[in-house]
């Protein structure tokens, strides 16, 4: 019996490493099939020195890479997007020498522009896009490598992804993949220029804004303060600092004119000056109008071109120094609540899983609860400071905390949340009320 149990136990054994290592040994060969199929490898030819194809040359050169003709940098992510669609062009079949030269070049390269040309520190790669085949999704291509003695001729597909939904059969023949690569080919140099107006990351202290909109305001993040200065009870908002410097980075230009020559910017919106830790500063200034043209322009300090920018730049400049404020009402909030219109009041407590309870023999509404807790979370629309206390309204939804009393009630299309100790208004643009102002719409 214990001689079975050996025999039996040494087999499984021993079929479960002849598993593993078959297994092990079959993703090696697929992912050795796959490396030998790609026509460009980064990992096997190195660092990229240059690019080219017939409308764009991009090169590396301190640190960074810039087009050539003329010389600007580029957009890391627009090259990167490019170069992994093109290292995703694998090797169906190549054609032996005696087949390809039995066929005419211009029957299979009719387009001479559809080609293009990688540097690496360890090798060349040169490859010319032919005609798709009918049958399948399949086109041809002429490869030249700076370690083959001469050019092949082979049928590769494109293995990257593409958007869309196609049926079995549209998969398998559509053109999607091919027009792709044929636009991608046909890019001038311009499509790669880096769009942002702030280039590359850096520290930044100092945040002075004048617009038309708003008053103008300085902020100090190494200090988080502001001027003018935070309200009264209230905090410097480290997530609105955040979100305003990750916005201002991420602009994006829509056109950029490298050399405006004699157009001139006119009708100045707004001006930020950042100061970097380094005790430099950069000044963007927006105007709308460029030439004989309106919009946004953006001109930065940095460099002589104009950035054309989309609407959306306009927040950041028309910013307001509440952005740097905390301005939801979550901060004084406790577990251990209450609330009040007139003479009712109920107490009432928020478990730590969200759930509300009363301390009277009545239902709570957990629907209006909710909505009134996703309230205090919300950041209000704007701040107003009183010069002295007001006597809020006896028709008021009233909460109390354990050290603030908050006053809800409604005034033309805004909802007012009013606390008196710090003679600062909450202000919140409603279309439609985001909380009811009735108490026992609170209760079941």
């Amino acid at each position: 019996m214990k001689r079975n149990l050996f025999l039996f136990s040494l087999l499984v054994i021993s079929l479960f490493f002849t598993y593993v290592f078959e297994e092990l040994g079959h993703v090696q060969k697929e992912k050795k099939e796959d490396e030998a199929s790609r026509i460009l490898d980064f990992k096997v030819l190195g660092k990229l020195k240059s690019f080219k194809t017939a409308n764009a040359e991009l090169v590396a050169g301190n640190g960074h890479f810039e087009t050539v003709n003329p010389s600007y940098p580029v957009d890391v992510a627009k090259m990167d997007a490019l170069f992994e669609i093109l290292s995703k062009i694998k090797v169906r079949r190549i054609l032996l020498p005696e087949e390809s030269q039995k066929l005419k070049e211009e029957d299979f390269f009719p387009h001479k522009n559809l080609w293009f040309h990688f540097i690496l520190e360890k090798g060349e790669v040169e490859v010319l896009l032919g005609k798709k085949l009918e049958i399948d999704s399949t086109f041809y291509i002429r490869m030249k490598r700076s370690d083959q003695p001469q050019a092949v001729w082979a049928i590769a597909y494109d293995d990257s992804p593409v958007e869309g939904i196609y049926s079995q059969e549209e998969d398998r023949t559509n053109l999607a993949k091919y027009q792709r690569l044929t636009s991608l080919l046909l890019l001038k140099s311009d499509f790669f220029w880096d769009g942002h107006p702030l280039k590359g990351r850096f520290d930044v202290n100092k945040i002075v804004l004048t617009n038309t909109r708003n008053r103008p305001f300085e902020v100090n993040l190494l200090q988080k303060k502001t001027s003018p200065s935070i309200l009264n009870g209230l905090v410097f908002s480290e997530e609105g600092a955040k979100e305003f410097l990750e916005g201002i980075f991420s602009l994006r230009a829509k056109k950029i004119f490298l050399d405006p020559g004699k157009q001139k910017l006119d009708g100045s919106l707004a001006k930020m000056v950042i100061g970097q830790n380094s005790n430099k500063e950069l000044v963007l200034e927006l105007f709308k109008r460029f030439g004989n043209q309106t919009g946004y322009f953006l001109k930065s300090s940095a460099e002589p071109s104009v950035f054309e920018m989309g609407q959306e730049a306009s927040r950041f400049f028309y910013a307001n120094v509440q952005d740097f404020w905390q301005r939801t009402l979550i901060e004084f909030f406790t577990p251990s609540f209450s609330l009040q219109s007139g003479n009712q009041k109920f107490n009432l407590k928020r478990s730590e899983d969200g759930r509300f309870f009363s301390d009277k023999e009545m239902k709570v509404n957990e629907i209006t609860l909710t909505q009134l807790y996703n309230l205090l979370s919300r950041p209000a629309d704007r701040l107003e400071e009183l010069e002295k206390e007001e006597n809020p309204s006896s028709t008021s939804l009233v909460l109390h905390f354990a050290s603030q009393t908050i006053y809800f009630y409604a005034q033309e299309a805004e909802l007012i949340a009013y606390i008196p100790t710090l003679k600062v208004k909450f202000h919140y643009f409603a279309g439609e009320m985001p909380i009811s102002l009735k108490l026992m719409d609170y209760f079941r």
